[in-house]
């Protein structure tokens, strides 16, 4: 069989494809190359990188594979190749800062859940329905670690976009 470089590919019905890495987020479990051939993107799933001994890819990263065309486009069967040397350096992202500016007084609220490893949770004012988020960074501002289902806390919100966060927080 011949591939799109001209060259013969092992595996019957996949073509030998090149591309940079869009996009990989080893958390979902999938990213996106961007073919050289035609910029079409290719899906690559975080099983298939892991059988070429790879857990992650930054963007930029130039990856060798075989592919096959499926019915909603070209998908990653095997890594041959990956070429750190062409990924682009990332920023990190700084925490997100909440918008808005604090309504009010602080108010009693108790803490509905919290997950540490997903930086935020919701609270619920004792009076009144309704769930507030509240982000790890709030938390970090004010000199807290976590927050404990149950937990009595104070907090000041703010509407953000999808709502009502807490924008200061403090132990009851």
């Amino acid at each position: 069989m011949t591939t799109q470089q001209g060259e013969t590919g092992g595996d019957v019905g996949t073509v030998e494809l090149r591309g940079k890495v869009k996009w990989f987020n080893a958390v979902k479990g999938y990213g996106f190359l961007a073919l050289d051939a035609d910029n079409s993107d290719a899906f690559l799933h975080v099983t298939t990188l892991r059988q070429a001994g790879h857990e992650d890819l930054k963007p930029g990263a130039t990856v060798t594979c075989a592919g096959v065309r499926g019915p909603k486009g070209w998908q990653v069967m095997k890594v041959l190749d990956v070429d750190s040397s062409t990924a682009v350096a990332t920023a990190p992202k700084p925490p997100p800062v909440p918008d808005g500016i604090a309504m009010g007084d602080y108010i009693a609220a108790l803490v509905k859940w919290y997950n540490n490893e997903r930086g935020y949770g919701f609270v619920t004012r004792e009076a009144t329905e309704g769930d507030i988020f509240v982000h790890a960074a709030v938390l970090r501002r004010h000199g807290m670690e976590s927050l404990a289902p149950g937990q009595k806390v104070m907090i000041r919100i703010a509407e953000g976009q999808k709502g009502l966060q807490v924008v200061e927080i403090r132990a009851a």
